[in-house]
């Protein structure tokens, strides 16, 4: 992280100096080495000011505070920046494992509650929200009428849940590309540098799928 200091009307010891970037070195390892911070420190006729401004790849955090020492005013003005920082890293982190309702290729766009129900495949899986399991065993009927057997005789889906093939920060196209291809995954979703969420599906041959999610 790019560190600028400036004091007004206030000398900036060593102390002080050490104080700025062990606390803004925990905020870059929250928000990453490519950001920049402005800290200014001054001096008013009511106490000490302290200024902070950090800009971060995704967003940017601020935060002044005033006390009557410098040293206490700079502390609370970098514990405020830590916190938004963090904030917006879980923020950022739980849209991406709860995407909206609505997201295309959502089961609950597709279809409703009851039709869910109806689905043997589908059913058999614990749905999000709802904490409602399906019954452990279905009954389907044969083809003959009135004979019955048990849901076992047919092969219900095996859902595996994983984080893998999925990109943990934003990347351009040609890198997503390079990545899926390096992986050893047909699919790979990502989200690029403008916050799109973004599919690609390798095809075999060189050939891949761009798929934007709306």
């Amino acid at each position: 992280m790019q560190i600028v200091l400036t004091g007004r009307q206030v000398t900036v010891s060593q102390k002080l100096r050490a104080q700025v970037e062990a606390g803004l070195t925990r905020v870059e390892k929250i928000v990453g080495r490519k950001s920049t911070a402005h800290v200014v420190l001054s001096s008013t006729k009511h106490g000490k000011v302290v200024d902070v401004t950090v800009k971060a790849k995704l967003h940017d955090l601020s935060s002044k505070c005033e006390e009557p020492e410098l040293e206490m005013a700079l502390h609370n003005c970098l514990d405020k920046v830590e916190k938004q920082a963090l904030k917006h890293k879980n923020r950022l982190a739980t849209k991406r494992r709860h995407p909206e309702k609505n997201a295309v290729g959502s089961v609950r766009l597709q279809t409703s509650d009851e039709a869910l129900k109806s689905q043997p495949g589908v059913a058999a899986a614990r749905l999000r929200g709802n904490g409602k399991a399906a019954p452990k065993k279905a009954v389907a009927k044969k083809k003959s009428i009135g004979d019955e057997f048990p849901a076992d005789d047919f092969t219900e889906p095996h859902l595996i849940r994983t984080t893998k093939g999925v990109a943990r920060r934003p990347m351009g196209i040609e890198e997503a590309v390079k990545v899926a291809q390096d992986s050893d995954r047909s699919v790979f979703v990502f989200r690029d540098l403008d916050d799109q969420a973004i599919v690609l599906h390798l095809l075999g041959n060189g050939r891949v799928e761009v798929i934007e999610v709306p």
